[in-house]
């Protein structure tokens, strides 16, 4: 594409005389005569933002790309590949003064966006590579899952209140054991043979506030059990109770 951009002489005819103009990637075949009776010699062969919609448009339909959501045509914007790049070079590691530098933004809090936008990524991947995973490794042990109103004995009721909504205790599910757990609930419990779960959406969300939590500081195993582990276990029951398993 460059080679043959340099096979077009960059030149507009003005009076008779030949001047000069930049030389875009992606030109006009013909100099905009609007810019050329306006004195604006220098962008002379520039596409407008339409004409670049349309280069998208037309290569999406010509490579056959499809969206994987939808499964119909992928729908290219000059926009969504600005994000694209962005958030590629964020992933790199580029630092958000470069960034910004190579996206013409003049101040550090536009380029933001493209880290935030990796975190979510990062998170949403995550999780889907957690209930991938889990089919394989089969580190949950327990039983299968149980319905909320199931009758479970005080005693044996499995509650928590750390990562539920503020004020609230949630169950979890039910303890075979009949003595104190000495490990670490309830962590500790998806590692365990004794441990019936609730059919219930408990499981994910304590999903997501470890995987969460191993993002943040990746090298602290502070559960009292190891933390991959957990997480790998919690996402097989997150899979029972979707009817994964």
């Amino acid at each position: 594409m460059i080679k043959q951009n340099e096979a077009f002489d960059s030149l507009v005819e003005v009076n008779g005389k030949l001047i000069p103009c930049a030389r875009p990637l992606f030109r006009r075949l013909e100099p905009n005569h609007l810019r050329l009776q306006t004195g604006d010699y220098e962008s002379a062969y520039h596409i407008y933002t339409a004409h670049y919609a349309k280069l998208l448009r037309d290569f999406a339909k010509r490579m056959g790309l499809e969206s994987p959501l939808t499964q119909g045509r992928m729908i290219l914007t000059a926009r969504r590949f600005r994000y694209t790049v962005g958030t590629q070079y964020a992933a790199m590691g580029m630092s958000r003064k470069e960034l910004a530098h190579r996206l013409d933004h003049t101040d550090l809090q536009h380029v933001q966006v493209y880290y935030d936008i990796l975190d979510s990524m990062r998170y949403a991947l995550d999780k889907a590579g957690v209930l991938v995973y889990s089919r394989f490794v089969h580190l949950y042990q327990g039983g299968g899952a149980i319905p909320l109103n199931y009758p479970v004995a005080r005693d044996q009721l499995i509650v928590t209140d750390q990562h539920s909504q503020p004020g609230d205790v949630a169950a979890l599910g039910d303890c075979g054991l009949d003595d104190l757990c000495h490990k670490y609930p309830p962590f500790s419990c998806y590692l365990c043979p004794k441990f019936r779960p609730y059919l219930s959406d408990i499981h994910e969300h304590i999903l997501d506030v470890l995987i969460r939590q191993h993002n943040e500081r990746p090298e602290s195993q502070t559960l009292g059990v190891h933390r991959v582990d957990v997480i790998l276990a919690v996402g097989q029951v997150v899979r029972m109770c979707q009817g994964g398993l």
